[in-house]
């Protein structure tokens, strides 16, 4: 996603528009992604979400490696306001 981010939110907001999809996932498949950098990707993957007003659910897996998978979910968690969710 560093290097493809554009295509990346291309793909989302596809995705989001057709409207048929229960929500959609991505991951960390290494596990070697600063929490920052997860709930950054997190929170801009929910703004083009919100930008087709698409209500679906944005799931994160992280594997676990240096212990970055229990700090990846607390810093992905706050940057998704239950408002918009």
């Amino acid at each position: 996603m560093q290097t493809q981010s554009k295509r990346v939110f291309h793909a989302v907001d596809f995705l989001a528009r057709l409207n048929l999809l229960f929500g959609i996932m991505f991951e960390d498949q290494r596990g070697k992604s600063l929490p920052k950098e997860c709930a950054t990707w997190a929170k801009f993957i929910c703004k083009v979400m919100d930008s087709v007003n698409w209500k679906g659910h944005l799931l994160v897996q992280v594997h676990e490696k240096f212990g970055y998978m229990d700090a990846t979910a607390l810093a992905v968690r706050p940057t998704i306001t239950p408002s918009k969710r």
